[in-house]
């Protein structure tokens, strides 16, 4: 009668174990998932930034254009909605080593303001410019937001020169630093 009575006392006691154990082990399971969702989104949205870069460093590449391949490179993550896309120009930081923190006041790369109105201008060949892509990361988690306060953004960047052919029209111009 002794045994039985131990048996039983034992089985008790691994479900207290589990108990303890299982919720925290589903935590951990939680948040490494979570954390891979987070590097993939933020290796997708890299890449979005890169391809952009490259289509609008193309001659006669156009911000439409660049905007399209970043919506089609995130379609899988995320509705084209919840998506900040700058394509800016930046020319005025080419010689110098600092880099500024906001690209949204930046003049726009493929638009110049005429008499009030937008247009499309020419791009130099040669020229500096920037494509950011910005994406809340409550938008792409699954259960991080309940536990994150504020917005938590995730950031893509890349910066190229646009190609096109040099003036006196010697070929492809070709900058190195």
């Amino acid at each position: 009668m002794r045994r039985s009575s131990l048996k039983w006392q034992r089985r008790g006691t691994t479900v207290v174990e589990v108990a303890f154990v299982l919720p925290v082990f589903i935590l951990l399971l939680f948040g490494l998932f979570e954390f891979g969702r987070f590097f993939n989104a933020m290796n997708m949205v890299n890449g979005a930034a890169r391809e952009a870069a490259r289509v609008a460093s193309t001659e006669g590449g156009t911000k439409a254009e660049a905007e399209a391949a970043i919506r089609a490179q995130l379609a899988p993550l995320t509705n084209a909605d919840n998506l900040t896309i700058y394509v800016k120009d930046m020319s005025a930081y080419e010689d110098t080593s600092s880099f500024p923190d906001s690209v949204s006041g930046l003049p726009e790369l493929f638009t110049e303001q005429v008499n009030g109105e937008s247009q499309e201008k020419i791009v130099d060949p040669g020229q500096l410019f920037v494509v950011r892509v910005e994406l809340p990361f409550s938008s792409v988690a699954l259960l991080t937001p309940q536990f994150i306060s504020g917005n938590f953004v995730l950031r893509g960047q890349a910066v190229m020169r646009h190609e096109g052919k040099n003036p006196n029209g010697l070929g492809t111009s070709v900058l190195t630093n």
